[in-house]
């Protein structure tokens, strides 16, 4: 076997690659061979067919397995020769040759390029400092106590805080919409959970009503066909209740394992929540900017097949139908994903097993930990699954530690719109 590679560009190479027909031929022989063990053809006994025989009628076709069996085990072998690792499957043709001894192919495959990655002291990362209120936690209390809240019948005007219970018909241009109705609906006023308007218009309402609820959807809305829409709501108030909330005493605080503690005990704990709740959201933004730096800095041509293997599987995934520009975004993905593997190549990133233990440990606390550990030690897939988190987490934390971090104080709700 003979090759010759040609570098087309910093992602494509082509094999040129010649061996001896003779390959063929004695390849060719050996599948007729096999053949004629188990060959039927009427007239002959089964596995007595002359060779002659079989070679007039199957020849042809075991050459051409022949041929292609060779193809492929010769372009394996000079991939192996040439140290070269394809992304994808090659773009084979046969190519002329004068020797009518040899066969001679083209092989054209896609690499990985070389990635020489940016200073990543360039690299700028915001680190969120959560900053929790007296006044978002009493917000949290209060939350606490609406959902405590016992609700009995009132035959007064509805007002702000108080609850209806609805039905409701809405159209468009005097025409029905997907999901337009509802029965038996209940709704806080005020509380800002339906469509701006539809709350305010039944302020003063009593049980029994009947109102058409002029309202606009806004242009925001997550409905295309609904956005910046005038509708009018046919609404019937079936019942108006008064909300009457729970004292923080002993009785109330035992619904959030408070045996025996205070008002200052609730807030520690929602402070506490507040913190693990922001524990992963701080962890995924500075993740999410640390990529789009590293994505932004660094420039170099993809394999497009690497994109077009992406695209699928977003296409297949049903949690990415919002994503507009399909080709954007895989592209992005799949340039992360080459520069993050640069990274831990570079810097030897791996994880030992005590890493591994110490977060299956960490997930055990929240279930039963056998049983974690026993799903953990017979899943080898989930169990690659958590190396392979680790890792990158591993390598975010790198790029963090030598990328510009700045500081920047967050509210806690503030801190949710990051998500």
């Amino acid at each position: 076997m003979d090759v010759k590679t040609k570098k087309i560009s910093d992602i494509e190479i082509e094999l040129n690659i010649t061996f001896d027909y003779s390959e063929v031929d004695s390849l060719a022989d050996k599948k007729l061979q096999d053949l004629s063990k188990n060959a039927d053809l009427k007239g002959f006994r089964k596995g007595k067919v002359p060779i002659s025989v079989l070679k007039s009628k199957y020849y042809s076709g075991c050459q051409y397995e022949a041929l292609t069996d060779r193809i492929n085990e010769n372009y394996v072998q000079a991939l192996i020769q040439e140290k070269i690792n394809p992304v994808n499957k090659p773009e084979i043709k046969p190519s002329s040759n004068k020797d009518k001894k040899k066969y001679s192919f083209t092989a054209l495959v896609q690499i990985i390029p070389k990635i020489k990655l940016c200073d990543l002291s360039k690299i700028n990362i915001i680190n969120p400092n959560l900053i929790i209120s007296k006044e978002e936690v009493e917000k949290s209390i209060e939350n606490l106590r609406s959902s405590y809240t016992i609700w009995s019948p009132s035959e007064k005007k509805a007002k702000k805080g108080d609850r209806l219970k609805v039905n409701f018909k809405g159209k468009v241009n005097n025409e029905d919409f997907p999901n337009n109705e509802a029965k038996d609906f209940h709704v806080i006023l005020g509380s800002n959970q339906l469509i701006p308007g539809f709350e305010d218009g039944l302020v003063g309402a009593s049980k029994g009503d009947k109102l058409d609820l002029k309202v606009k959807f806004p242009d925001d809305y997550h409905e295309d066909n609904l956005k910046g829409k005038n509708a009018v709501f046919d609404t019937e108030v079936l019942e108006v209740e008064n909300g009457d909330k729970p004292k923080i005493d002993k009785e109330f605080l035992k619904n959030f394992g408070i045996e025996d503690g205070t008002k200052k005990d609730l807030e520690k704990k929602i402070e506490d929540g507040m913190k693990l709740d922001c524990e992963n959201i701080i962890e995924n933004y500075i993740k999410k900017q640390a990529i789009e730096e590293l994505v932004s800095k660094n420039k170099f041509k993809i394999p497009s097949s690497l994109v077009e293997d992406e695209e699928k599987r977003i296409e297949n995934d049903p949690s990415s139908k919002k994503i507009s520009n399909i080709n954007e975004e895989a592209t992005k993905r799949v340039s992360a994903g080459l520069i993050m593997r640069e990274i831990i190549n570079q810097e030897k990133i791996e994880v030992s097993q005590k890493e591994i233990d110490d977060w299956i440990e960490k997930i055990a606390r929240n279930y039963n930990p056998d049983e974690v550990r026993k799903y953990y030690s017979n899943n080898s897939e989930a169990m690659n699954n958590i190396q392979s988190v680790i890792v990158e987490k591993k390598t975010i934390d790198f790029v963090k530690s030598q990328a510009s971090v700045k500081n920047k104080d967050y509210s806690f709700e503030d801190l949710m719109q990051l998500i």
